[in-house]
């Protein structure tokens, strides 16, 4: 580990109200917030778990709603200890990407049966608005599937790589500016790969989505600012920091503005966007019974399996194990187009499941 130098201590740094400092006062804020936004996002979870009638669907939506809870903590403990933030907004960032997937599994769980067959059966022989021609095949949705579930396993190695910066090089210098930039640049595109891949099916199937979701474009548009303000974010302090912009002053120290400033923002942030969420995520169902218990949701709710399995599902679909099978869509046209369909329910027609493999 790296043994850097001392930038700065509060005690160089006058009071900026009566005999707090403007570390103080902010920790204070930053608790503030952090505490409205869990009450926020533990009020949305826990309707949720009370009307659990839609467990594939509430599921992503409750890993949703936690976004704006985890920057939330994370970003305050970075404010309460400067020397914490940059190992710990990593962290947070990471959770984003379990959010992205929770989001892509939402708008699937909205459009196709359970199991994986059948959701490609279901993307091979349903248009959506694309043309006829590009809807008889499968590659679309292996891509999209490929560019969604890729954020997860390389921002694994990003956030690790962050560490290892944060942990063997000083803050401030040379190598440590540019090893952050690369990482930045390389998580930027990433994410951006990851967006434009969701944003895809939801432009491809629209209609159905807003049949069975009126809210669908509130929650993508609501959770999407999170993401773009927090990479936003990051961009501009980073730059700031790299162009020595930020610099002390008799009531701010360099650790204030270069290592709080970050966390401190967020911790505000987070709250307007828990505020945000509360109509979007609110449960449309006025049903006040759960399908299963308290305990079995929030088990349901916390089961990380689909995720696990979606990554493995990733791997093959780029290795093109799906594609050309025995199950595959070139197989799905001789099935009974008259067998009752997943959606019908929900104003559109799919066709009948081929296994019952789940995610």
């Amino acid at each position: 580990m790296a043994i850097c130098p001392s930038l700065s201590d509060a005690s160089q740094a006058k009071p900026v109200v009566g005999d707090i400092s403007y570390h103080t006062l902010t920790t204070y804020i930053a608790a503030g917030t952090t505490i409205c936004t869990w009450i926020l996002c533990g009020i949305l979870t826990l309707v949720h778990i009370l009307r659990y009638e839609e467990p594939r669907q509430q599921k992503q939506i409750i890993r949703v709603i936690w976004t704006p809870a985890v920057f939330a903590i994370l970003s305050f403990f970075g404010v309460w200890h400067y020397n914490l933030a940059n190992y710990l907004t990593p962290i947070a960032e990471l959770y984003e990407c379990f959010a992205l997937i929770a989001l892509f599994f939402l708008l699937i769980a909205y459009l196709a049966p359970d199991s994986f067959e059948g959701q490609l059966q279901f993307f091979a022989t349903q248009p959506g608005t694309a043309k006829p021609s590009d809807a008889s095949n499968i590659h679309w949705f292996r891509k999209t599937w490929i560019t969604v579930i890729q954020i997860l396993p390389t921002r694994i190695i990003t956030v690790i790589a962050t560490e290892i910066v944060e942990a063997t090089q000083c803050h401030g210098t040379k190598r440590y500016r540019r090893a952050n930039t690369i990482i930045s640049i390389v998580q930027g595109i990433l994410t951006a790969i990851c967006m434009i891949g969701i944003w895809k099916l939801y432009a491809r199937f629209r209609s159905q989505l807003h049949a069975v979701d009126r809210r669908i474009l509130q929650k993508m548009g609501v959770f999407k600012l999170v993401v773009f303000v927090q990479l936003l974010q990051r961009i501009v302090i980073n730059a700031l920091s790299q162009s020595n912009v930020l610099k002390p002053t008799e009531h701010l120290t360099y650790n204030d503005l270069n290592l709080g400033l970050n966390s401190f923002l967020t911790c505000l942030e987070t709250f307007v966007f828990a505020v945000l969420f509360v109509w979007p995520y609110w449960p449309q169902k006025t049903s006040t019974n759960s399908r299963a218990g308290v305990v079995s949701a929030v088990f349901h709710a916390v089961n990380l399996g689909d995720i696990v399995t979606g990554i493995f599902r990733a791997v093959r679909l780029y290795r093109g194990e799906y594609i050309g099978s025995k199950d595959s869509h070139q197989d799905w046209y001789a099935v009974d187009n008259d067998q009752p369909a997943y959606a019908q329910q929900r104003g559109f027609v799919a066709n009948k499941l081929p296994s019952d493999e789940r995610i």
